[in-house]
């Protein structure tokens, strides 16, 4: 995700389910204290942030895209061919110093199956650098990275974006309310859904304009996990779309939840979706620290 202090760039671009749900009385969820859920929302992501942020993950992700008819002086009538990839990366989590973004950092290593060549830098060098030069290598991470997705360049198709938007330092920023109670696998969340304060201010979408980001989220009332989380950005100005859905489940070897699936799907000049698989967490070590901009 490229982003500044409190902006991240927006690149535009159904769903497969892998979390048991049910739906439970509507009594329970008008009793639920909101202000009460967002605390216990906030304290578990401060917690799970610096966790999450101690392991790589190898994602897999299957992308199609299908050309709009009529978009952009493309001939109308007849069926428009699709197109599929997939690419196989690491995926380290990391906050960059100083207060910015929470990023999910994407290393593509293959396409359908052959070896990136590329001068993009490693996905280790972001987490070794020190002071300003981070944000920059970060930087540069994400965007070069960018380029192989089907469809529009974006690097926000990733893990950690529901949780920076839903993270505490935001929360001035989104209108919150409970919807209902849930259970997903065997454990009793809330629906909540968050919605960004016109015009806007976390997600760019150009030097000047921003997006709107809707939120929803489930939130597991015990502890305040974060079960499922879906974002939903519609741009200024113009019919396309850009939806991101995050399941997380529990993990043996990282010893706390972790992303397992994401789901996307977009319009614009593309209708497009996609779904990206995430296993093999290790922890990440390096005899360098990630050290704030002097």
């Amino acid at each position: 995700m490229t982003a500044s202090r409190r902006r991240a760039r927006w690149r535009p671009f159904a769903v497969g389910a892998i979390a048991l749900v049910s739906w439970m009385p509507a009594a329970t969820t008008q009793s639920r204290d909101t202000r009460a859920l967002l605390e216990k929302l906030h304290a578990y992501l401060d917690a799970y942030e610096p966790a999450l942020g101690e392991f790589v993950a190898e994602e897999t992700f299957r992308q199609h895209i299908r050309p709009l008819e009529g978009v952009n002086g493309e001939a109308t009538g007849g069926r428009r061919a699709m197109t599929t990839r997939r690419l196989v990366s690491d995926v380290g989590f990391l906050r960059l110093p100083g207060g910015l973004a929470w990023l999910a950092q994407r290393s593509v290593r293959t396409i359908d199956g052959t070896p990136v060549r590329s001068d993009v830098a490693r996905l280790d060098d972001a987490f070794v650098s020190a002071g300003s030069a981070i944000f920059a290598r970060a930087r540069a991470i994400a965007d070069g990275n960018a380029r192989f997705n089907l469809g529009h360049p974006r690097s926000l198709n990733v893990p950690t974006l529901p949780l920076e938007l839903l993270s505490r330092r935001h929360a001035t920023a989104f209108a919150t309310s409970v919807e209902r109670d849930e259970r997903i696998n065997d454990r009793v969340a809330v629906r909540m859904a968050f919605r960004e304060h016109p015009p806007g201010a976390i997600v760019a979408y150009d030097a000047t304009r921003f997006v709107r980001a809707r939120v929803r989220a489930w939130v597991a009332v015990d502890d305040g996990a974060v079960l499922r989380a879906e974002v939903e950005m519609d741009p200024p100005g113009w019919s396309g779309s850009h939806r991101v859905e995050v399941f997380f489940r529990p993990d043996p070897t990282a010893g706390i939840l972790v992303p397992v699936r994401l789901t996307e799907a977009f319009t614009g000049r593309y209708r497009g979706d996609g779904a990206a698989a995430y296993n093999n967490y290790r922890r990440f070590r390096t005899t360098g620290r990630v050290l704030p901009p002097l």
